[in-house]
């Protein structure tokens, strides 16, 4: 897509501009109302950080941010990546992603301000421990024990 405004903040950059459909949002800010706009934008060459290698017809985990125009922006950089699984790139596809994962990002594990650590007992059952450990803020998920995976819909369920 080519930007033909010469008042847009990203008129003179070269952005690739991704049309995508919001499959799920976990945090947002809440001036959007729920809805996010359809554009994304990513610098054009990956040395810039940028995403010039999504594919369409596939879902992605991305995290990004928004500009002070509200325009939605994504990069290399910054990407959420699980401490348990090794994936095949810096860009998780959706079926790459685990379930633990999948409960942190839905529990805001990944909340820089987070107070707490993601933890599974011995029933499956998933809750969040309060911390004021600063070190569990950024890291909700590590851990050296093996853990038991439960899907995702047995954990929402619970």
């Amino acid at each position: 897509m080519y930007i033909n405004d010469t008042k847009h903040p990203f008129y003179h950059s070269n952005q690739i501009i991704y049309i995508v459909k919001h499959v799920e949002v976990f945090k947002a800010p809440s001036r959007f109302n729920g809805t996010l706009p359809q554009y994304i934008y990513t610098p054009f060459e990956s040395a810039a950080c940028g995403l010039d290698l999504l594919s369409k017809g596939h879902e992605y985990l991305l995290s990004g941010h928004f500009s002070s125009h509200n325009i939605a922006t994504t990069s290399l950089c910054g990407q959420i990546l699980s401490d348990l699984t090794p994936t095949s790139g810096i860009i998780q596809e959706w079926n790459e992603v685990d379930d633990l994962q999948k409960v942190a990002l839905q529990h805001n594990g990944y909340e820089p301000c987070h107070k707490g650590k993601i933890q599974i007992d011995n029933t499956n059952k998933t809750s969040i421990i309060p911390t004021t450990s600063a070190t569990t803020a950024t890291t909700p998920v590590s851990t050296t024990q093996q853990i038991q995976q439960t899907p995702t819909e047995k954990v929402i369920k619970n």
